[in-house]
């Protein structure tokens, strides 16, 4: 049997900037993707499209149906809530780990990047805050010194990107945010892998819970 050959340049190329704009919310869930509309915009034929919606759809960011209709994918409710769940606890595994694997340099990459955020809150920048704050979390995976969750966490992250986004636009989050940050960092530096798990899954249980204000945002 003959392996699928690799995506060329272009279609690699449309396949970027669509995920680009499905992971910041520029096409909403549910948004119909054409591909001769497609290809027209991209200047191309519609067969690099149609790979980049397949390779879309392999990452489960576009949903293809017959007579391939695709369409920007939606979570269900209960998929939302499974993969905010998901999500808390591989969270949760990396503040641990980095709670019993500390070095001085994960500390102050953590400590750096928290204070990012409050610098980008008191700019009252929400889109700096939401770019800094990914960069918090993601200094968190790598203090986990476990490559092979820090990947995964960094994967579910990716997924859910445009309902994080929601909520953390939502009035008074980001304040919240802040303060359940610093609870981690505090666990972390004093080496107390419990309370950082404890604090890191709170985190993520409170978005959990607004998936009223997301699922009403994407309506």
């Amino acid at each position: 049997m003959n392996e699928a050959s690799p995506p060329g340049p272009a279609s690699s190329r449309i396949k970027k900037d669509l995920e680009d704009k499905i992971l910041t919310g520029d096409l909403k869930a549910g948004a119909r993707l054409d591909e001769n509309a497609l290809a027209t915009l991209y200047g191309v034929s519609r067969t690099p499209v149609r790979e980049a919606l397949r390779e879309l759809a392999s990452a489960g960011l576009v949903s293809i149906r017959a007579r391939r209709v695709a369409t920007v994918a939606q979570l269900t409710t209960s998929e939302l809530i499974e993969f905010f769940e998901a999500m808390a606890e591989l969270e949760a595994s990396c503040a641990y780990l980095a709670a019993t694997r500390l070095t001085a340099a994960d500390g102050q990459n953590l400590t750096d990047a928290h204070a990012a955020c409050i610098e980008a809150a008191s700019s009252n920048d929400p889109d700096r805050f939401y770019s800094a704050n990914g960069d918090f979390h993601e200094a968190l995976y790598k203090a986990a010194r476990n490559r092979f969750i820090g990947e995964q966490a960094s994967l579910f992250r990716r997924r859910l990107e445009p309902y994080r986004r929601i909520v953390t636009y939502h009035p008074g989050r980001i304040a919240v945010s802040l303060k359940e940050h610093q609870l981690i960092i505090d666990a972390i530096l004093a080496m107390q892998p419990e309370a950082a798990a404890a604090a890191s899954r709170a985190h993520l249980d409170f978005l959990r819970r607004d998936i009223a204000i997301i699922l009403d945002s994407l309506r």
